[in-house]
């Protein structure tokens, strides 16, 4: 019986602290200021992830305060969140962002030095705007070069593979001979993205052989001649894949949950207090 009576009660509990975080939920820009304030890092990710499901992330104010997170926030996946906010805003300034992180050489404003993950969602957030046709043409050359290094010379095998599949949209000789070069990398991830890549680029179909790819380079008067062709094809098959894609990764989100692991959090409590106001005094500048 006082067990029975202890599952009831605790369901109770839980039905209320369910019940007080719809009817008490804050507005969105109290969310965003919570998400810039908040000394815990589940707290300030939970906040922006309410943000991203709002029709207002793609308003001035919401964009600024994502720009200023996904730059300086401590935690490496509250600033995912924020880059992952800003590519489904749409708005050009996520490049912007992206840039910045990627190239700190881009911007004057702070920037922290970009974990693994925030790598890999800036990469992944360039591709998507390069896909969709709506990345800026005054910052295509900025992203060639990110693309580049990133391609060459990123730890993470994940964040190279976007850069390779980045540079399939810059016809350019030394892309060529970067993917080229890759395709001698014992990684057969990091070969096949090259591989794919050097197809979308020339239209040619290659036998994942650097080799055999100069040779053809070496014999063709305009390697990229066949480019547009492959392309449309590529982009018309990108559709089913895109969607299937996109589809298990929400599967694995629902099943997942929205909670990742956090930064080691910092002894003080009161620089996370003085950080964050940082932060949101930032967001509040004109």
């Amino acid at each position: 019986m006082g067990c029975a009576v202890l599952l009831i009660a605790g369901c109770s509990q839980q039905a209320d602290k369910a019940f007080k975080k719809i009817v008490y939920r804050p507005t969105p820009q109290r969310a965003v200021l919570y998400a810039l304030q908040d000394a815990s890092p589940d707290a300030r990710r939970e906040y922006l992830r309410g943000l991203i499901n709002r029709k207002e992330l793609r308003q001035d104010w919401a964009i600024k305060a994502l720009d200023v997170i996904a730059r300086t926030d401590a935690d490496p996946q509250v600033r995912c969140v924020a880059i992952q906010g800003l590519g489904q805003s749409g708005r050009p300034e996520a490049v912007d962002t992206a840039l910045a992180i990627l190239n700190p050489k881009t911007t004057t404003r702070p920037v922290r030095t970009g974990e693994d993950d925030v790598r890999l969602d800036c990469l992944n957030l360039m591709l998507a705007y390069l896909q969709a046709g709506r990345f800026p043409a005054e910052k295509m050359d900025a992203a060639r070069q990110v693309m580049l290094k990133a391609a060459a010379d990123d730890q993470n095998p994940q964040a190279r593979m976007a850069a390779l599949r980045g540079l399939r949209y810059f016809p350019e000789p030394e892309v060529l001979k970067l993917l080229v070069n890759t395709l001698r990398e014992a990684n057969f991830g990091l070969r096949f993205e090259a591989e794919m890549s050097l197809r979308c680029l020339t239209g040619h179909v290659g036998d994942f052989e650097a080799g055999s790819w100069e040779k053809w380079l070496a014999a063709s008067q305009d390697p990229f001649a066949g480019r547009n062709a492959y392309a449309a094809m590529q982009r018309s098959r990108d559709t089913f894949w895109r969607r299937t894609g996109e589809t298990i990764s929400e599967v694995w989100s629902a099943w997942q949950g929205p909670s990742k692991p956090t930064a080691r959090p910092s002894q003080a409590a009161a620089v996370k207090q003085a950080e964050g106001q940082r932060m949101a005094l930032e967001a509040a500048q004109p």
